[in-house]
């Protein structure tokens, strides 16, 4: 404590979302620019809807469906397309979820981000689908959502990384 360089020098910073609109003018662009390719609207929807504006994510996604248009010389990004290349970065970042589900939260901590895989919910409703009392659970909502995992809006908490919400739901 106190003897690493960068000791208290560095803070956690939450970052929105980058806005949809945003991310489909970037995929739009993107394809039509580097590879001559359009992508449907539907397409477009089920991009951010599957990976949201994460960048992190909607350009791991990206480049999956660039590596689709070269193999297949694609003139046209479907729904399917998306589809496909979302099951593939699943299955690419399934080990890192893995270890963050074994290794990082407790047994009341991964039975809560279970229930809370199928959609945002109030403690109460968490509290009636583990069949424990809402006090039994305020501090560990509490606690991850201080720690970015869970986010708290209108009284509703929902697991803020949309993608490991979906790898959770197929778990």
């Amino acid at each position: 404590e106190g003897k690493s360089p960068l000791y208290q020098m560095v803070g956690r910073l939450f970052l929105e979302e980058i806005p949809h609109p945003f991310v489909h003018r970037f995929y739009r662009e993107r394809l039509r620019e580097v590879h001559a390719c359009e992508i449907t609207a539907s397409a477009l929807s089920q991009v951010t809807e599957h990976v949201g504006g994460i960048p992190y994510y909607f350009q791991k996604l990206g480049v999956s469906l660039e590596r689709e248009i070269t193999l297949h010389n694609k003139k046209k990004i479907t729904t399917a397309n998306v589809e496909r290349a979302f099951t593939s970065l699943l299955e690419e970042l399934s080990g890192d979820f893995q270890e963050r589900w074994e290794t990082r939260f407790t047994g009341q901590q991964r039975a809560i981000l279970k229930v809370l895989s199928s959609g945002p919910m109030s403690v109460t409703e968490v509290a009636r689908l583990l069949e424990i009392s809402p006090a039994n659970i305020s501090y560990n909502l509490s606690r991850q959502t201080e720690a970015m995992i869970l986010t708290k809006e209108d009284g509703r908490y929902r697991i803020t990384d949309r993608v490991f919400s979906t790898w959770l739901k197929e778990l």
